[in-house]
């Protein structure tokens, strides 16, 4: 039997193949393609992107880092928290990590621990401004009265 290949039938054939997505062939188009979906607000895809990153890559600490903010805008600050740390027992010098940290941390209560993550990436960065507002902002409305210092947050 023959079939009979009309033009429709290509330009039918070359469409779909431009619909269909392209596996993603490199560590750096997985990390890149996350990146995408993290600016997108795509959260789930992010983190199914940046968990088959951190598959190929086990010491990718910014994949874990980006990662940890697909959870943390997802609305899970726990596992966030988790992904963050992953980041921080690879690079110990990660500054962007101790800040997402702080805020996950903060997020759920944990006040003490996010000023500690405040403060260590104000003395890896002390030119940065946020560390030092967010400590701040802590130390003035902390609902923990032990934490709370407006001298030191001046």
């Amino acid at each position: 039997m023959h079939l009979n290949r009309t033009p429709h039938y290509f330009i039918f054939t070359f469409c779909l193949l431009l619909t269909i997505p392209q596996p993603v062939e490199s560590i750096e188009d997985w990390f890149t393609q996350g990146v995408a979906h993290l600016n997108a607000g795509r959260m789930d895809k992010a983190i199914e992107t940046f968990t088959r990153s951190i598959e190929m890559i086990p010491h990718d600490y910014e994949a874990y880092n980006n990662r940890g903010i697909a959870y943390s805008h997802k609305g899970d600050p726990s596992q966030a928290e988790i992904d963050f740390s992953k980041a921080l027992k690879i690079n110990p010098d990660f500054y962007n990590a101790y800040l997402n940290r702080g805020i996950a941390r903060q997020k759920q209560g944990l006040y003490s621990l996010a000023l500690l993550d405040y403060g260590e990436a104000h003395r890896l960065k002390p030119s940065k401004q946020r560390p030092q507002v967010l400590l701040a902002w802590i130390l003035v409305t902390s609902p923990d009265v032990r934490l709370q210092n407006g001298t030191l947050a001046i």
